[in-house]
């Protein structure tokens, strides 16, 4: 067998390297994203066109959510039924819920507090001071028959200036209440009794997280 000379050896191995390279480079221990090919560009999908992003919202709320979905509009006041509930108290505090529901075939959201105005048993607004509780959270959208909450707390310990309890008269028998975006308050009846304090309600946001029952009222 003859001995191959030098330059043979080189011309051998350039015919091997360009044959190689007909074939695509080899790529060791690599990681593709799921969606894209080997060597497609970052930031295309399957198809070569760019990826979008999925879009991410607040928490939510009720039977049928889904991920991935879009942000929701803003709840209407006609799509939602609203209630009030005593849940407890105790040392002169009482404490309710306002639960907000979704009534629509459409999921909508809600987001921030709710503003309160009391009235008494003929119908008249009585002197009402809301005290917002807490940070604004994100927007929760509720899907059909989903429903947010909200803890609402007074006290009926006479304040500065209510010499009895007397003065914390009329008593308060239902709230006007208005859901941030939803339009029109809605007149939503509870027996409150006595707000002191020139009616003080203390008002957390609306959450997917029903507030706790405390004391039983007495």
């Amino acid at each position: 067998m003859s001995r191959l000379t030098r330059p043979a050896v080189a011309a051998a191995a350039s015919v091997l390297l360009v044959a190689g390279c007909a074939h695509g480079p080899r790529t060791i221990g690599s990681w593709v994203a799921p969606g894209r090919t080997p060597g497609q560009p970052a930031g295309t999908g399957a198809g070569g066109g760019p990826v979008q992003p999925v879009p991410t919202g607040g928490a939510t709320s009720g039977p049928g959510r889904g991920a991935g979905a879009g942000p929701a509009a803003l709840c209407r006041a006609a799509a939602l039924r609203l209630r009030l509930t005593l849940t407890g108290g105790g040392m002169g505090n009482r404490y309710a819920s306002l639960e907000v529901s979704n009534t629509s075939a459409t999921p909508c959201a809600v987001q921030g507090f709710v503003d309160l105005t009391r009235y008494d048993r003929s119908g008249r607004p009585l002197p009402t001071r809301v005290v917002r509780e807490g940070p604004v959270p994100a927007a929760v959208t509720l899907a059909p028959g989903g429903s947010a909450w909200v803890g609402i707390s007074w006290t009926m310990i006479p304040g500065a200036g209510e010499a009895s309890p007397t003065a914390c008269e009329p008593l308060t028998t239902a709230f006007d209440v208005l859901v941030p975006g939803a339009g029109p308050a809605r007149r939503v009846p509870l027996a409150a009794g006595r707000i002191c304090e020139g009616g003080r309600l203390t008002v957390g946001p609306l959450s997917t997280r029903r507030p706790a029952r405390s004391a039983a009222v007495g």
